[in-house]
């Protein structure tokens, strides 16, 4: 059980990987209005 949430946790870290560069991306956009 704890290997398999460890795995879970690690593909859920990959996936949210990017997400700081749309939140840039984001604030970025939000300094333009």
């Amino acid at each position: 059980m704890a290997a398999d949430d460890l795995s879970m946790v690690e593909t859920g870290y990959q996936k949210f990987k990017p997400s700081p560069l749309k939140l840039s991306e984001i604030h970025q956009s939000n300094d333009k209005f």
